[in-house]
């Protein structure tokens, strides 16, 4: 017999709404449900902030969609990375890979700028600054090369300092 989880809506005194997740399972003997036991929890808050974090993302979304900018994110610990749509377009590159940012993306700066963009990333991300920019040139899929003006926001996880995201 499956434990039933159900969230309803509610009334409470002084006519505030409250989300209410009940969990309940039914006790059995002999085959018959002789009693249903369980538990009330209170999620109005999580429900909130659950609401609250979707609007933002769907802002972000719709910002991210019409800026000329090509946004990115990079989790260094992992090494997955998002890109704002239209990235491919305004970068002229024919694809990107799935590949970690610093595996990928510095064979594409020119070579004699690869280096000096490389560490310059580097002591960013090691020094502890929140900030990081450079100006290089990129090689486009047509072969030439493309100009830009790259930065970022890293962002140290409080709670794993040696975590951390770059936002550009």
């Amino acid at each position: 017999h499956e434990t039933v989880d159900l969230t309803l809506g509610a009334n409470a005194p002084g006519g505030e709404r409250r989300n209410l997740r009940l969990l309940l399972q039914p006790v059995m003997d002999g085959g018959a449900c002789t009693a249903v036991e369980g538990a009330v929890h209170n999620v109005t808050d999580i429900m909130r902030k659950e609401a609250a974090l979707q609007a933002g993302e769907l802002r972000f979304r719709e910002i991210a969609g019409v800026t000329n900018d090509a946004l990115w994110e990079w989790d260094a610990g992992s090494g997955a990375i998002w890109r704002s749509e239209g990235v491919l377009e305004r970068l002229q590159l024919a694809r990107l890979p799935d590949a970690p940012h610093d595996a990928f993306w510095f064979e594409l700066i020119h070579p004699t700028e690869r280096d000096a963009v490389r560490a310059s990333f580097q002591a960013a991300m090691a020094d502890g600054t929140s900030r990081w920019f450079s100006e290089y040139r990129y090689r486009r899929s047509d072969g030439g090369y493309g100009y830009i003006a790259d930065r970022a926001t890293i962002v140290r996880m409080v709670l794993v300092p040696s975590t951390m995201a770059l936002v550009g």
